[in-house]
Order: C-alpha cells, then structure tokens, then sequence
C-alpha cells in the first residue's frame, strides 16, 4: 500500500514539474510584433437616411481593415502593455459619396428646382481612384496580460484611443422653375480653418479585446482577436438654406450625437522579436 502511495506521489511530483517547466519556459518573449488584417462590424449606425450622410468619410456598415504597425512589450511575467494603429478599408458607396450627395439634392429639390451642387474636389470619386483606403484609422494604447503554456496563448487587453474620421461642407446653387427665385442650400460641418475642406473628428475611445492563438514555432505564433470598441459621437451639421431674393435664411440643425458600438475580428501571425 505504501508503495502505490509513494508511486503515485512520485508521479504527481514529476507532473507538477514538468508543468512547471512548461509554463516557466512559455513565458519568455519580450516585445511581439502583430500584423494582422479583419473586419469592422458597427452595431450602431451613425447614418440618418439624410443628405449630410454623404458629407462624412466614413463606412456605416462592415468593412475590412488592416494592422499593420502594432507591437507589444512585457517587462513583466505577465503585465505589459500594447500599442496599435489599423488602417480601415473604403467602401465603394463612401468613395462615390460625391455622386450620392448630389443625387440626394436631386431627389429632394429637383421636382421644382434647377440644382447645381457643389463638393470638395478632395472627398470626390475621382480623388480615391485606385486605393481602397481612406484617411480613417484608429489608434490604441493600452494594457495586455497574458496566459500562455508551451503551445497556447490567451491575453486579454484593455486599451483606450482614438477613432477620428473628416466631415466635408457642400453645397448647392437652386433656381426655382418657371421662376426668377433663386436659393443657397449649404451644410456646414463646424468652423473650417482657411483652405481647408473638412473638420477631423476625434472620437476618444475605450476598447477591450482578447487575442488568443497557437504557437507555430517559437517565434512564430498564429493570432486571433476579437475587439469590442465604444466611443460617443459628438457632432452636427447646420442646414442653411438662403432665399437670395430676399435674403432670408432658415437653418436646421442634423445631430450625429449617437453611442456607437463595434465589434471587430482578426487574424494574423505574432512574431516575437526579443
């Protein structure tokens, strides 16, 4: 009896060590580096079914970005903290958001009205030709701990950042028909600075997320992540619409104040530098 007891204490012992062997060896990388590429999911939609709608870069619907420069340090066995930037996708609706906004002004004035629409030569189709990207990125920085054994990973992070994407002015010329009336619809992102076409807006965010994966080598490791991001959007466009006749003008206020929820999902490789 003795014996089996000695025996099996024996084999808990050279179990634990081996454990132990394997979990002291797993965490040894210093800084990570983390290409990836996934997709953008919004949960909420920032979009109104409105004419400004076409005034602002950005994708109300799911799209494709990029990690490109992103790394991670851990001067600790388990703490550290991680650094991103991903590049988002355009889609073909938001580059062609010129041609839109105008046939919206159409839509809406054309029965009775002569409409000459105007928008920044920078936010036109012609101006994206040949990228797919836009100037929308975002921006995190935040704190990652980490679970590992020899060949499996968890690390959960927490990051806060930014999520900024341009809003442009237009406008449009309106002669009513069978008259001499004539108006100026224009719609205001906020106070521009000279020469310039459009405002940044900077969306302070907060991001949780988890990547988990399996270690292909020791350097090498597959990555997956899943990132959840809110941010709350603060802004709106003026409407005013001005009879040159007389002078008079009528303003409308379009609020884009909204929480807006994301979910995004990647893969890609981690490759452990140091």
């Amino acid at each position: 009896m003795m014996k089996k007891q000695f025996v099996t204490l024996l084999i808990l012992i050279i179990s634990a060590s081996k454990l132990c062997g394997q979990e002291t060896a797993a965490y040894k990388s210093l800084i990570q580096i983390r290409p990836m590429v996934g997709y953008n999911m919004p949960m909420t939609k920032l979009f109104q079914n409105n004419t400004a709608d076409y005034l602002l870069e950005f994708d109300d619907k799911t799209t494709r970005y990029w990690q490109i420069l992103s790394f991670s340090c851990f001067p600790g066995k388990h703490w550290g903290y991680d650094f991103n930037v991903q590049f988002m996708e355009m889609s073909e609706d938001t580059k062609r958001r010129s041609e839109k906004f105008e046939s919206a002004l159409l839509s809406e004035y054309g029965d009775k009205h002569y409409v000459k629409p105007s928008f920044p030569s920078s936010a036109t189709y012609n101006h994206y030709q040949g990228s797919s990207y836009t100037n929308n990125y975002r921006v995190f920085a935040g704190l990652i701990y980490r679970v590992e054994s020899e060949k499996f990973y968890v690390y959960p992070k927490f990051s806060i950042g930014m999520s900024p994407f341009f809003r442009y002015w237009g406008s449009a010329d309106l002669k009513e028909k069978n008259s001499h009336n004539e108006y100026e619809l224009y719609y205001s992102p906020g106070e521009l600075l000279e020469n310039s076409d459009e405002l940044t807006q900077y969306n302070f965010t907060v991001a949780p997320s988890v990547s988990f994966g399996y270690k292909l080598t020791k350097k090498i490791y597959l990555n997956m992540d899943v990132l959840a991001s809110y941010y709350r959007s603060d802004f709106a466009f003026e409407k005013r619409f001005t009879n040159l006749v007389t002078k008079e003008t009528t303003t409308e206020l379009i609020d884009y104040r909204k929480n807006m929820f994301n979910i995004s999902l990647g893969i890609g490789l981690i490759w452990v530098v140091l």
